[in-house]
């Protein structure tokens, strides 16, 4: 889970409409002493549960409702990953992002699909 989607929902449910910096920061904390929080360069940081999880992850989720659609940002390098593994198209970033949920495809979600599949 991205690091900031954590924050906003450990917030939200304890009654908070925004995380401060305070709240941020301890919450991170609290996630990098019980799980593996894994730098992932310009695009955040991801919180798995445990740093095995992430060379062991083969699976891809999709949205069951809109309710449930992420962006591109929100997706970690390794679901991207496996979700264009099963893709055969002259066009990878958007069947990726369409396999994915995502409504609209912007140049920023693109380039970080490309940069991705190229690493």
């Amino acid at each position: 889970m991205l690091d900031a989607l954590l924050v906003q929902r450990v917030a939200r449910a304890h009654g908070f409409q925004r995380a401060g910096r305070l709240i941020r920061d301890r919450v991170l904390e609290l996630a990098d002493q019980h799980h593996h929080v894994q730098q992932s360069g310009d695009d955040g940081a991801f919180v798995w549960h445990a740093e095995d999880d992430i060379s062991g992850w083969s699976t891809y989720r999709i949205p069951v409702s809109a309710n449930d659609a992420r962006s591109i940002e929100e997706i970690c390098a390794e679901e991207l990953r496996i979700a264009a593994g099963i893709i055969d198209a002259a066009d990878p970033a958007l069947e990726v992002a369409r396999l994915l949920g995502v409504k609209r495809l912007t140049g920023a979600a693109r380039e970080r699909i490309e940069r991705i599949l190229r690493g």
